[in-house]
């Protein structure tokens, strides 16, 4: 298995996340990432919940590797 894609990535998403901390574009700026992240955090809570779920259901229909 090849890791230089996840590897690229995650190098990708670093490298956007330590733009957007020292202050980012404008853009990135106002009421709409509140806004965003308000819309978006009740979707996170359950999803712990339902990760676990799904893998009690496909874990005898997968390989463990997946």
């Amino acid at each position: 298995m090849d890791a230089k894609p996840a590897v690229a990535r995650m190098t990708l998403a670093y490298l956007v996340m330590t733009v957007l901390a020292l202050g980012g574009p404008n853009c990135v700026r106002g009421k709409w990432p509140t806004v965003a992240g308000a819309t978006t955090y009740p979707l996170y809570l359950p999803h712990e919940d339902i990760g676990w779920t799904g893998i009690r259901l496909l874990r005898n229909h997968m390989s463990p590797w997946s």
